[in-house]
């Protein structure tokens, strides 16, 4: 990064350049180098929604921003080919654990139809796989899919974002999974209806968030959003689904302290 950051000292129009570099910093922690470039970006390109989006988040100006689709595209474009060894061995996440146990739990043992949303590097298709006859990937980075192809454990990869996806898919899914999906879209009505369109009778949605303490909904500075048990119980009250299950767990390492988030399973009805 330094290296290509050097180079950028002669090159302050160099949009595309400047706004992944942002990108990394964000996943990386590194908020005033951030800043620095979003900038350095916007200066060059002031309509761009991605580089908005993201000083937004880390500035803390606006709490409850549109999502931005382009944001998590070059961020997770970014992140690929090392995504796997820095979100285990060094954030220890631990979501797919927690999503097999509670799998197990509710004795989901054989689902024709499974698919996975936002499933990056298929590290949570790897548990979805064992108990799944047809199990489809959807994500909006080409790069993240690649490396989930090179594991074979999908029957179907689509790069699509997830609503635009939903609203035009006709398979129904007996088991429908967002692990840390939600920290990405903000606004949540939208996808609560679509999956529960494409959900079987008594298909089961699981998914995880980070928690808000105030508001429905708001971008923390880390450029996730996080949501409020109560947003979240009404969505579900609204577009038929039944809570099963919901509990605290650590998703992973964020700033060296467990991160903690809502898993659910809920029921369409």
């Amino acid at each position: 990064i330094d290296h290509f950051e050097t180079i950028l000292t002669l090159q302050d129009n160099h949009f595309a350049t400047l706004n992944n570099l942002a990108a990394i910093h964000i996943r990386l922690e590194q908020r005033d180098q951030a800043i620095a470039l979003l900038k350095r970006a916007l200066a060059a390109n002031p309509n761009d929604d991605a580089s908005q989006f993201m000083l937004h988040a880390l500035t803390g100006d606006e709490k409850n921003p549109a999502a931005s689709p382009t944001y998590v595209n070059n961020l997770f474009n970014n992140y690929a080919l090392y995504y796997d060894q820095h979100v285990q061995g060094l954030l220890h996440y631990a979501l797919p654990q927690y999503i097999g146990r509670l799998l197990h739990r509710l004795k989901c043992n054989h689902l024709n139809y499974t698919i996975d949303l936002g499933c990056g590097t298929g590290l949570c298709g790897v548990v979805l796989r064992e108990l799944s006859n047809h199990l489809t990937g959807v994500d909006i980075s080409a790069k993240m899919l690649a490396q989930a192809e090179q594991k074979g454990i999908y029957d179907k990869l689509v790069e699509s974002e997830l609503i635009s996806f939903l609203q035009q898919e006709q398979q129904s899914y007996q088991l429908a999974v967002a692990a840390d999906v939600l920290p990405y879209l903000g606004e949540l009505d939208t996808l609560f209806a679509a999956i529960h369109q494409r959900l079987s009778k008594e298909g089961l949605f699981i998914f995880t968030h980070e928690i808000s303490s105030s508001s429905h909904w708001q971008l923390q500075n880390s450029a996730r959003f996080s949501h409020h048990p109560d947003y979240i119980k009404r969505l579900c009250d609204q577009h038929g689904f039944q809570i099963i299950s919901q509990q605290n767990v650590v998703a992973r390492q964020q700033h060296q302290e467990e991160l903690n988030v809502l898993l659910y399973a809920v029921r369409s009805i």
